[in-house]
């Protein structure tokens, strides 16, 4: 039996204009992060962050930050960026909202 990748050849093309918002609301993902960072003790130059298009800023975020295994799994099976902010969003209001415990005083 052969196997059949024709499924997953988008994932080859790397001509992706990464200046096309892909995000619904980036207001709402920029909130819930810096909600998540501030709880968590994660310092981030902003600058950089706001300056990102949507698709870097949602791939670093969803490698950068320490989420459980199974959300970034959850995050790499998302089809598409804006499926992937939209559980980025989510996880971070999760996290949030469920008295994750932060991090210690100094850690990044």
């Amino acid at each position: 039996m052969t196997p059949d990748y024709s499924e997953f050849l988008e994932d080859l093309d790397d001509s992706d204009d990464l200046s096309i918002p892909v995000l619904q609301n980036r207001e709402e993902l920029m909130h819930a992060m810096q909600r998540y960072f501030d709880h968590k003790g994660i310092s981030a130059d902003m600058d950089s962050i706001d300056e990102a298009p949507d698709t870097i800023l949602v791939t670093s975020l969803s490698m950068s930050c320490p989420l459980d295994p199974r959300d970034k799994q959850a995050l790499l099976e998302c089809p598409d960026t804006f499926e992937r902010g939209q559980l980025l969003n989510s996880l971070f209001e999760f996290a949030i909202q469920e008295g994750d415990t932060p991090a210690p005083e100094g850690r990044q």
